[in-house]
Parts: C-alpha cells; structure tokens; sequence
C-alpha cells in the first residue's frame, strides 16, 4: 500500500486522504477484487447463487439460495478487506474507514482509512486581519469567498469589474421603462369608442357573448383616452429622464444621450428608449455602442449617472402621484379607499334617480290614466250633444 502511494507521489500532506482513497481502490482493492471474483471458487458460488434461484424453488431451496448468495458477498467484503490490509471486519473498516466508538476524534495514526474530523470555524487572513466563520463562505468587502481546503500559503484574488453586469443592468432598467411606459401609451393613445354606448339588457340579448365581450372591451380599453390625469404621468415619465442632466464626480455633466440612450426615430413610439449599438435594438444594432465602450473605460461614472437619472424619475413620480386630484396616495396612482368611498356614492345615486325616474314613470301614467278618462267623457258628451241636434 505505501509502496502504490509513493508510486502515484501521494505519500506527503499535500493530498487529502480521498485522493489517497482513490489510489489505493485503483492500485489495491479493485485488483484484489477482480483477481478473487475471477477464481473458479467465487465464480461458481455466484453461479450457483444465480441458478439456484431459478425456477419454481422449495422452502429448502430457497434457504440454501440465500446462504450461496450471503457466502459470496461475504467473500467480496473478505476480498475487500484483504486489500487494504484492514485487520478488523466491522462495517466501517471494511468501507474503508475507522471505527466511531466514541472516543475523542483524531486522524488516523496509519493513515489508510477514512476518518471523521471534528468540526471547527473556518479562519482566514485577508489583508493582515483575522475572519472567522461557522460555514466555508465568507463575505469580505463585497466579495464572497467560497473556501475549499486549507493551506498555509498566501492566496492572492485579484478583482476586475464587471462590464457585462452593469451593461446589463442599464439595459435592463430600460427595458421595464420602455414596458411602463408603452403600457400607459396604450390606453392613453387607444382608439376613440364614439358610438359604443353601453349596452342595454334588450341589446345584450339581441347579441352574441363574443359580439358583447368585443362590444365592450372596445367601451373599455378607451376609458382612459386623452385622461388628464394620465396625460400628466406620461409627460413626467419622458421628461425625467430624457430631459435632465447630472453632474458626475469627474466635475463633468452627463444625459442619457451622452450614454448612447437615445428616443426612437418613429414618433408614435410616443418616447420609448433605445441604446444604440446594442444587439438586441433591430433599429440601432448598426450604431457605434457608446454605452459599451463608457463602462468599459469608467463604469463607476456611468452608474454614477444612471443612478442620478432614475432617482430623479422615482422623485418626480412621487411628486406627480401626489397631486393627482382626490384620487392621489402615496405609492399608487389612485387611492383604493377613495375609489372604493365614490363607487357606494355613485351606486347611491343611481338607486336614488331609480327610485325618482319609477315615481315620475307613476306620476305621468296617473296622469295619462287621468286625461284618458276625461277625453272619453268628453267624447261621449259630444256624442250626446250630437244625438240631441240631430233629433231637432
């Protein structure tokens, strides 16, 4: 066994005992196995292991079936054995590794089996000053280390940035601007529905459920059409970012065209973003990408400036939302609780008009009722009158 560690140039304390593990398995164990499991002795009995559980056995049959088969793996555990020169027979010896009776924990004194090591922190010297950890994952200044065996070395990590990370992050807080606002630009700019008055229950029943469903989408997809309140979101929208400026560390002021971030050249795109150069923009992929090259020469600027634009955007919506009739709150366009105060007004009202429109539909067929009777009278007078000089 020494003599194949010395052969594979593992007998030192460089390697760990699973590299010396993997030796002795290639050089000791598995030729030991395979020259026992070849022999005529051990072919046969798993011969007659495998035969004798053929066919419709007895109970005596099927008892010496078992014995055969616990008789040769009891032989390939022997071989095992054999080939670590493990002295003991236990379970864990013949896995290749000692015995846990209880005992204080220590490496082997032989050094050929496996053993259980007693837990301890991790500790790690960065930079002259000592780190602990319970676990082998340690965050220093922003970094994580992922620690993977000792070592009495010093270890230098060298640090780059990451010029696709904040690429992609730039690109990313564009794309969710551009899907904000195309979705705004959806209902605020949606086709005018002039002449679809809400449906009566006579006209629904006139109607398919498709033709109704239709019907109505087309009533609601324009209720925000040319709204007010809406208008005055979407233009703090592009003008937070398309029209402001920051004034970076380098004493230097920056846009979003500075960056390469520019409008689109169809004017119904009604202001969304395209970073020019990038891959993904069918219509700027030719362009030069300045966005590219700015992160790549100083990204902490760019992200300097990328910071100060979208926190002016999320300044001047708060402010925007704030202001926005009786319907504002803090953090959303409309207020649930005064929506939710107008809608049981509003339902009011209209039981209210329910109730004038049936008394005043009582009144006029009361009245009608009333000019009925007395237009009859009338003509049954004239009637009457008639009769009377006609006889003369």
């Amino acid at each position: 066994m020494k003599q194949a560690l010395q052969e594979a140039g593992l007998d030192n304390n460089v390697y760990t005992e699973s590299d010396r593990l993997i030796v002795l398995k290639q050089k000791i164990i598995e030729p030991a196995v395979t020259e026992k499991l070849a022999s005529e002795e051990y072919t046969g009995k798993i011969d007659n292991a495998v035969t004798s559980g053929l066919g419709d056995a007895g109970i005596e049959k099927q008892s010496e079936r078992y014995a055969t088969i616990s008789l040769a793996v009891n032989g390939y555990a022997q071989a095992m054995k054999d080939g670590t020169e493990q002295s003991k027979e236990s379970a864990l010896k013949l896995l290749g590794m000692d015995d846990i009776d209880g005992s204080a924990v220590k490496e082997s004194a032989d050094g050929t089996g496996m053993v259980v090591i007693e837990a301890a922190d991790s500790i790690v010297q960065v930079n002259g000053a000592t780190l602990t950890s319970s676990n082998t994952t340690l965050d220093v200044n922003g970094l994580s280390l992922n620690l993977v065996s000792a070592s009495d070395r010093e270890v230098k990590v060298t640090v780059s940035n990451d010029s696709t990370a904040v690429y992609d992050a730039i690109k990313d807080f564009v794309e969710q601007y551009n899907s904000a606002l195309s979705e705004m630009n959806k209902y605020y700019y949606a086709d005018s529905a002039r002449g679809y008055d809400p449906l009566t229950d006579d006209q629904k029943e006139a109607m398919s459920d498709e033709e109704v469903e239709k019907w109505e989408t087309k009533i609601k997809d324009s209720l925000l059409r040319r709204d007010s309140t809406l208008s005055g979101i979407l233009e703090t929208f592009r003008t937070s970012l398309t029209g402001i400026t920051v004034k970076a560390s380098d004493g230097k002021t920056y846009s979003l065209a500075n960056l390469g971030i520019t409008t689109g050249k169809d004017y119904k795109e009604y202001g969304l973003l395209h970073i020019k150069g990038d891959e993904d923009d069918t219509d700027y992929a030719d362009s030069e990408n300045t966005l590219q090259s700015m992160i790549n020469s100083d990204p902490d600027i760019v992200m300097e400036v990328m910071s100060g634009i979208a926190s002016n955007l999320y300044n001047n919506i708060n402010k925007k939302i704030s202001t926005t009739t009786t319907m504002k709150s803090a953090l959303s366009f409309y207020n649930d609780k005064e929506m939710t105060k107008q809608m049981t007004q509003y339902k009011k009202d209209i039981k209210s008009w329910e109730t004038k429109l049936s008394d005043m539909e009582d009144r006029y067929y009361k009245q009608f009722s009333a000019m009925e009777t007395a237009l009859s009278k009338l003509q049954s007078q004239q009637n009457s009158l008639a009769s009377y000089l006609g006889s003369n």
